[in-house]
């Protein structure tokens, strides 16, 4: 069972700035051509870009003209957790600007480039919510900008709902951001969420 909500042209509009924060560059696969049409998958907590691999060889394979982008998010799979140097929390707004300073930095940017959609699995639902959000208002900052990245045409999130996330969300990812990188195995890693009080579970 899961939960599947899809937003098209969300048209989202609300006034306020981006803050300004150092982008992580996050390891990344891309099946298929870049001159296909880019769709982004970002997995849930804990997880990693390989977690969305079939799904996305099956939408490949069904919608050959898509060109499936996966990646591991920040502090996930082999992504970094944060710059040298930088003190940034972790949060799902850095997490979305990472997104888009990769997807930047692939050169899938522009209004023909950009990438058509974006689907997120658990957290990774939040931050591609996220990530149309700040694109929405990127766009209201810097209209007609041939370099920047364009709002996707779809949004699709999975086992995830929009709203406020339950405290327990915070709670976790405030346990991971305080860890030390990489690391070193599950078992520690399991050990660190119960003693911060967190069922792993």
């Amino acid at each position: 069972i899961f939960t599947c909500a899809v937003f098209v042209n969300c048209g989202i509009q609300m006034k306020r700035s981006i803050p300004t924060l150092q982008r992580v560059l996050l390891r990344h696969e891309l099946l298929g051509s870049p001159d296909g049409k880019i769709v982004v998958f970002l997995h849930g907590l804990l997880g990693n870009k390989n977690n969305l691999r079939t799904l996305a060889k099956r939408i490949q394979k069904e919608h050959k003209h898509i060109s499936p982008l996966l990646l591991d998010l920040r502090g996930h799979g082999q992504s970094p957790s944060r710059e040298k140097g930088s003190s940034d929390a972790i949060t799902l707004n850095c997490c979305a600007q990472d997104v888009i300073g990769t997807v930047q930095e692939l050169g899938f940017r522009g209004e023909t480039k950009s990438p058509a959609g974006i689907i997120g699995h658990s957290f990774g639902g939040r931050v591609a919510l996220e990530y149309a959000k700040t694109l929405s208002l990127l766009q209201e900052e810097t209209p007609g900008s041939f370099n920047k990245v364009y709002q996707p045409n779809m949004t699709w999130i999975l086992d995830s709902v929009p709203g406020t996330a339950h405290g327990s969300v915070d709670k976790v990812i405030s346990a991971l951001s305080s860890m030390p990188q990489p690391i070193e195995s599950k078992q520690y890693l399991m050990d660190h969420l119960c003693q911060k009080g967190i069922d792993p579970s």
